[in-house]
């Protein structure tokens, strides 16, 4: 088992698994945003 005490989970891991790492505290997604307007994405890059 692995426990992550911050988030409260407790994983089973059960042989050879590779983990993925979680998203940080603040995700590049929230930057993201559609103008309705024009359509254009702001925020990408």
């Amino acid at each position: 088992f692995l426990i992550y005490g911050g988030a409260r989970f407790i994983c089973p891991v059960a042989g050879n698994i590779s983990l993925m790492p979680g998203t940080g505290s603040d995700p590049a997604f929230r930057r993201v945003d559609v103008d309705v307007n024009t359509g254009r994405v702001r925020g990408l890059f």
